[in-house]
């Protein structure tokens, strides 16, 4: 497999003609932002991947109203204010 593709590059080399193309800034400038734009989007990817990879590994937090900590009431939906009486009753 190596060797089919170093005689292909080989070929490749030896076998090229001009081909008078001119590239302007304007198309430098784009092949490069493509460049950037794949070096983020697979940099965030990867983050991530990790991010998901990672979490399977962690505990709940303590403080988590999902867990089952004890001290947590499962019916709490976390509105301590709703039936405090108004001010001046």
């Amino acid at each position: 497999m190596i060797r089919l593709l170093i005689l292909t590059a080989g070929a490749i080399l030896l076998l090229h003609r001009p081909a008078y193309a001119y590239l302007d800034p304007g198309t430098a400038s784009i092949i490069l932002q493509v460049v950037v734009g794949a070096v983020a989007a697979a940099g965030l990817y990867f983050r991530a991947y990790l991010a998901r990879l990672f979490s399977y590994f962690r505990r709940p937090a303590k403080n988590d109203p999902g867990s089952n900590a004890p001290g947590i009431d499962a019916k709490d939906d976390g509105d301590r204010l709703k039936n405090k009486p108004a001010d001046g009753d």
